[in-house]
């Protein structure tokens, strides 16, 4: 199985990385790659989706993401996130897989950026959305598949395509 993500831009991406491997260390929770997942997760061969991406951003050029705010939840994939604004690219992306996809799989797209994921208290979660300084906005430059394990460390990028 496979996940879409957007990836931001290497300066971007130490930036966030950096926030998400000190979380990691302090909560003793896995390390993994900053993205946005864009369509997850699918059961199709890695061709078939790598075409259906190419023809899903044909014209699409890289772009900026704004941040809304911090989020977080007691859904293991979005314990504590950096809600990200909905723009015309996000929105056109995600459009071109799902006419594609959805008759695969039917995926709710809400654009953030996990920071962590571990089990925590809600108080927890609360202080930390309260006092992470966060990217007001960062630049995505790729696209990516990555394929789906229930191990966070054995996550991997099989594929990364530059807009």
């Amino acid at each position: 199985m496979y996940a879409v993500w957007l990836v931001p831009s290497t300066k971007d991406r130490k930036v966030l990385q950096k926030i998400i491997s000190d979380l990691a260390d302090k909560y003793k929770s896995p390390v993994f790659i900053p993205h946005i997942t864009t369509y997850g997760l699918v059961d199709v061969s890695l061709g078939t989706l790598e075409d259906f991406i190419c023809n899903s951003i044909q014209e699409i050029k890289s772009f900026d993401v704004y941040t809304n705010n911090l989020g977080y939840s007691d859904n293991i994939w979005k314990t504590l996130f950096i809600n990200i604004q909905m723009n015309s690219d996000l929105k056109k992306i995600f459009q071109n897989l799902q006419k594609q996809l959805d008759s695969i799989f039917h995926y709710d797209y809400v654009p953030h950026v996990s920071l962590i994921y571990k089990k925590m208290k809600d108080q927890e979660k609360k202080s930390l959305s309260k006092n992470l300084q966060i990217p007001k906005k960062f630049h995505i430059d790729k696209i990516a598949i990555q394929e789906f394990s229930e191990d966070i460390t054995n996550w991997n990028l099989v594929k990364e395509i530059n807009f």
